[in-house]
């Protein structure tokens, strides 16, 4: 599933021109707190409990041959300091009209 709008969402509503930016791509923060809450695991168990699979389906980066991972202080802020409550809510609430809509579109076999 193709998370562009969530990212550009994230972009512009929690990001400013004077904020820090962060080391890790925005997509990849997104998905690790998907995981995260589909999992229903801590921070660091989110982390450590993934494997090689799961770090090649999340397109996790590579960098002389291990998977450069967030730390869990990294997962949290980015989910606490950076989407926020509110912000977090209106992600999830986008992921699901993603999800509805992209089940739609494979059930009517609709390509647009």
């Amino acid at each position: 599933m193709d998370l562009t709008l969530a990212e550009e969402h994230i972009k512009t509503k929690c990001y400013s021109k004077d904020s820090r930016k962060f080391t890790f791509d925005i997509g990849l923060m997104l998905r690790l707190v998907v995981l995260k809450q589909f999992r229903n695991l801590s921070f660091r168990k989110t982390l450590y409990s993934l494997t090689n699979e799961d770090c090649l389906n999340l397109r996790i980066p590579e960098i002389n041959g291990e998977y450069r991972i967030p730390s869990s202080s990294s997962l949290h802020g980015f989910m606490k300091y950076r989407l926020g409550e509110e912000g977090f809510r209106e992600i999830m609430e986008l992921l699901v009209a993603l999800v509805l809509q992209a089940l739609h579109k494979s059930i009517t076999g609709d390509a647009h």
